[in-house]
């Protein structure tokens, strides 16, 4: 095929050839193609010309969600073929992006453990579950557990949410069983392994 002619469209370079087919390109794909209007250029080359375009619009998909927050790598695998990219190129493109340590799951889980369990006053459980769902290897989620499970924060949540809803079912209920069976799954509910639970009701003395 015969490159017939080039035009801007926008950001983007329209290719047609003299088969009245076209194609339209990155700026910096065509560019790195290096077309000229009169190329003969075969199918194999279009081809490789359209995956590399898919390439940098995955990739630049990726670096405005990354723009946003950080993103465990399966979260943004997810989020970008929901947007109906090859699903074979968005792992290529993960990959990369992980090699530049723009994706790193390990400092994704860490941050993450800290801001929910500060801020979201939660448990380790509640913690590993929803990382669990982010694709968080086990190691890693040993090792959050290890440093996280008794910090002084967790032991702070659990005081504080059990003593709020304590409060709150003394004015609704008088049997003590009722009273220690609902702040049970309430802590339950919020994370918090059973030994924990166990241990502030004990302190509680219900």
């Amino acid at each position: 095929m015969i490159v017939q002619n080039i035009s801007k469209k926008g950001n983007n370079i329209l290719v047609v050839f003299d088969d009245n087919s076209s194609i339209l390109l990155n700026y910096n794909v065509f560019i790195d193609s290096m077309l000229r209007r009169n190329d003969d250029v075969d199918q194999k080359f279009i081809d490789e010309l359209k995956r590399k375009n898919e390439l940098h619009k995955i990739k630049y998909s990726a670096l405005n969600l990354l723009g946003r927050r950080a993103h465990s790598k399966r979260e943004l695998f997810q989020k970008l073929s929901k947007k109906k990219f090859d699903k074979d190129l968005c792992s290529y493109v993960l990959e990369e992006l992980s090699n530049l340590n723009l994706i790193n799951d390990f400092d994704f889980a860490l941050k993450y453990a800290e801001e929910k369990i500060k801020r979201g006053k939660c448990g380790i459980n509640k913690v590993k579950s929803e990382l669990i769902r982010k694709g968080i290897d086990k190691n890693t989620l040993q090792f959050i557990e290890q440093n996280y499970s008794e910090s002084d924060d967790v032991v702070d949540n659990i005081k504080s949410l059990a003593l709020k809803k304590l409060e709150y079912l003394n004015k609704k209920e008088t049997e003590k069983r009722k009273i220690k069976g609902k702040l049970y799954s309430f802590l339950q509910s919020k994370g918090f392994t059973s030994e924990q639970i166990v241990d502030v009701l004990n302190k509680l003395d219900i």
